[in-house]
């Protein structure tokens, strides 16, 4: 009883505020006071009319916002059950893009490029889904543009965590041209924490739509894959499939990504480059990704250290690669210079993650050319234990924890038994010491050794 008291007491306010209002306008309008005009017209009529309507407007939206709630609600439920038993990608609506023509390909084509990747065969494997969600993320205008991107990245990893889903994309399509993004949350394979990836596109460009595919492919089977987290796990066939593709990707022509992306393509098709040269037979094979490599380095730009030093890093990692079961010592010495010049240019341009892998690098190297000494000498060699030194200092500085693990796994295999005092036992219990505070395993160090 006292709500509808209530209720009535705010409905006959809200018709005395609006009448009021009219008799004012009426007044202003046409100078006629309204005890006058009241004859004829109701004006009690037409504020109650008045009031309904903005009470079915205000209807109206908590209708549609409790319905989409519902909706969401009812279709994160949906994913969760299949998420059990397959690989599920939740594609929420690309800004924008009111035809779906982004959208629409993407569901079309992003299985094929996803299983590629991932190393799954085309049939026989884990099912795969994209799967539709109805949620809108912000994009933002040029001036709220970094706080919109937070609530989205905050909104995304929230919604894949109560969908179930693998991974959750999102876009935007600018309007009026054929650019755009589209972003990407997913649990990393290794450190078990939701990042975030961004692709960008041009629609223009020839095979757009594949090209598209094979980039968000890409990033959803690195972050939640062994093919692409642990390629020393992967079959060579598999690998060669795998470096076709990020060599597409890298090229100077490759439509639907920046520039910077095909930088990190050849980052990519680099490093699984060295795992091929690690386990292929073939020394015709090994040796073609060699002369691929050096003419990268005779062409790099000598006046763009970074160039220079991304080059000479990649040589020598395919040369310490080469030479793991067999060294040669001519060309481990070769690998070693490169590496001394190119953590040197990373450390200066402050790239700490790159001067670190140099340096773990160095640590390989060196454990390799000990092959040339006797047992003794190797034991208490002071070049490596000066290495494996410095090692520790950029990886710290870097803060990366596969580098980490791969300086572990040296520091671990390769112990001077009979010096309690090195430099080398001391760093192997600041390894232990760290990895009993978090997630990495001793069992771990072998495979990151590679």
């Amino acid at each position: 009883m006292a709500s509808e008291g209530i209720g009535s007491a705010i409905k006959e306010g809200a018709l005395k505020a609006v009448g009021d209002s009219i008799s004012d306008w009426i007044e202003k309008r046409f100078g006629v006071r309204s005890e006058h005009f009241i004859e004829h017209v109701a004006i009690d009529v037409i504020a109650a009319l008045i009031v309904a309507a903005i009470a079915a407007l205000v209807g109206f939206l908590i209708s549609r916002s409790l319905w989409r709630a519902v909706q969401r609600r009812w279709r994160a439920a949906t994913i969760r059950k299949a998420s059990g038993s397959a690989f599920v990608i939740v594609r929420c609506p690309i800004a924008n893009d009111p035809t779906e023509a982004i959208g629409n390909e993407i569901d079309a084509r992003l299985e094929t490029a996803f299983r590629v990747f991932a190393g799954w065969p085309a049939s026989n494997g884990r099912p795969f889904h994209v799967m539709k969600f109805p949620l809108a993320l912000p994009t933002g205008n040029r001036t709220d543009r970094t706080k919109a991107y937070d609530l989205a990245v905050t909104t995304a990893k929230s919604w894949l965590e109560r969908t179930g889903g693998d991974i959750l994309i999102w876009g935007q399509r600018l309007k009026g041209e054929s650019v755009g993004m589209i972003r990407l949350v997913g649990r990393d394979l290794k450190t078990g924490v939701i990042e975030v990836r961004r692709i960008d596109f041009d629609q223009r460009a020839q095979d757009f739509d594949a090209a598209l595919a094979n980039a968000i492919g890409f990033e959803a089977a690195r972050l939640t894959q062994v093919t692409l987290s642990e390629p020393e796990l992967v079959s060579l066939d598999e690998l060669r499939l795998l470096t076709g593709k990020l060599r597409k990707l890298a090229s100077a022509d490759a439509p639907a990504i920046s520039e910077e992306w095909r930088k990190r393509m050849a980052t990519e098709y680099s490093r699984l480059s060295g795992e091929i040269v690690r386990q292929s037979p073939s020394s015709e094979e090994r040796g073609r990704f060699e002369a691929e490599a050096r003419a990268n380095l005779s062409a790099a730009d000598l006046e763009n250290p970074m160039q220079f030093a991304d080059a000479a890093l990649n040589v020598a990692i395919l040369l310490r690669k080469k030479n793991w079961e067999n060294p040669d010592l001519t060309q481990l010495v070769e690998a070693r210079a490169l590496l001394d010049q190119a953590v040197t240019a990373f450390e200066s341009a402050g790239v700490a993650t790159k001067a670190a892998e140099g340096a773990v690098e160095r640590v390989q190297v060196r454990r390799q050319e000990l092959a040339f000494v006797d047992f003794k000498a190797a034991e208490h060699d002071v070049d490596y234990n000066a290495l494996i030194a410095e090692a520790l200092r950029l990886v710290e500085v870097g803060s990366d924890e596969t580098q980490y693990q791969r300086l572990a796994a040296a520091a671990f295999s390769y112990p001077p038994y009979n010096d309690s005092l090195s430099t080398t036992v001391l760093i192997q219990a600041t390894l232990q010491e760290r990895s009993s505070s978090s997630s990495v395993l001793p069992s771990t160090w072998t495979t990151a050794n590679s």
